[in-house]
């Protein structure tokens, strides 16, 4: 008889997800391994993590106060037609608008789920802002509230147009606008160049990976970096056309190729260098910004120490989004070894048809 084994660096971190998984590739038996196991060790290379933490500034924190209450007076409103939200939960949010949208898709058409599902589209907006905000910086800020702002009489969309004539937003936005002018940067961004410039210094023929969930905020940040010298780096994105990035999988491949023959030693990516794609070793990733997934941040480490002793640094924005997210993606990681080692052999299947 034949036998097929699954190998994964991450199942998941959900027991209906571990079991759908098993299910579908009729698993009868579930073998975890981790780097600490004696069959594994002797071929485990070290990553060294180091977490960099770094204040938001105090101008930041002053437009993020103008976010906070924008929002918070949001959340008031919809309780008021009979919604609230536990957390600023990003999933909860969106978990609320599924389940409004459900309701108008059953043909219930009354004025205040109509209001609630404007209402949850502001503080999804909004969410997003205090993020660029928190773990971006107020370019990223101002990229997304300009076109909100300039475009908003063409808007169909009541939630933008309710948006920008909340009073504590637009000083949010004069207030970003008036940072920028006064070169203000977020302090991760100074790490990062003093970080590269460190590792350039130390060893020219270092390998690094920078991940950076947004494509505006991976463009400025290999723009930085070119000015660094004896830094080459490149923007690595997915193929959508999206402001003006968008890569076709054969440049995809010819970034790969060129950055194994170190005609680029650091690239900027997005979520496109996680998975799928032969990027050779690096002996530096970092994380612009935490993500709150154990799979995305499981994947984005295993890009360095395949074949040698690897470093993984992780900038965070102390008491914000990026904490947060933090922590999220390592009790997930943490559950899911316990869910894996409660499974092991008690996978149990349902009798599949044969395909007589």
């Amino acid at each position: 008889f034949e036998r097929i084994i699954g190998l994964t660096a991450s199942p998941g971190s959900e027991l209906e997800i571990i079991n759908e998984v098993c299910k579908n590739l009729f698993s009868k038996k579930i073998e975890l391994r981790t780097e600490n196991d004696k069959d594994v060790k002797p071929y485990i290379h070290k990553i060294n993590i180091e977490n960099i933490t770094v204040d938001l500034p105090k101008e930041f924190k002053e437009i993020k106060k103008y976010l906070e209450i924008s929002f918070n007076s949001k959340k008031v409103k919809l309780k008021s037609f009979g919604y609230s939200l536990n957390s600023n939960n990003k999933k909860e949010i969106l978990n609320l608008q599924f389940s409004l949208q459900k309701q108008i898709l059953k043909g219930e058409k009354d004025f205040e789920v109509f209001q609630a599902i404007s209402l949850v589209a502001e503080l999804l907006k909004i969410n997003h802002a205090i993020e660029m905000l928190e773990t971006q910086g107020l370019k990223s800020l101002d990229d997304y509230l300009t076109p909100l702002f300039e475009k908003s009489s063409m808007h169909k969309s009541k939630a933008v147009k309710n948006m920008v004539l909340d009073p504590n937003i637009k000083s949010a936005y004069m207030k970003s606008k008036s940072a920028i002018e006064g070169k203000i940067i977020h302090p991760k961004k100074v790490e990062l160049l003093k970080i590269i410039k460190n590792e350039i210094k130390k060893n020219p023929l270092t390998k690094i990976i920078i991940f950076n969930q947004y494509r505006n905020s991976a463009k400025a940040i290999e723009s930085e970096l070119n000015k660094i010298e004896k830094i080459n780096a490149k923007l690595f994105v997915g193929q959508a056309k999206k402001n003006g990035t968008g890569l076709t999988q054969k440049k995809q491949i010819e970034i790969i190729n060129d950055f194994k023959q170190n005609n680029y030693n650091c690239i900027v990516s997005t979520s496109i260098g996680e998975e799928g794609l032969d990027i050779p070793n690096v002996d530096l990733v970092i994380f612009y910004e935490p993500v709150p997934s154990a799979i995305r941040s499981i994947q984005r480490r295993g890009r360095t120490a395949r074949h040698a002793e690897g470093k993984l640094l992780i900038l965070i924005t102390k008491n914000t989004r990026d904490e947060a997210y933090h922590w999220t993606a390592f009790h997930k990681e943490k559950r899911m070894h316990k869910l894996l080692s409660e499974i092991g052999n008690k996978v149990q299947l349902e009798k599949q048809p044969t395909l007589n």
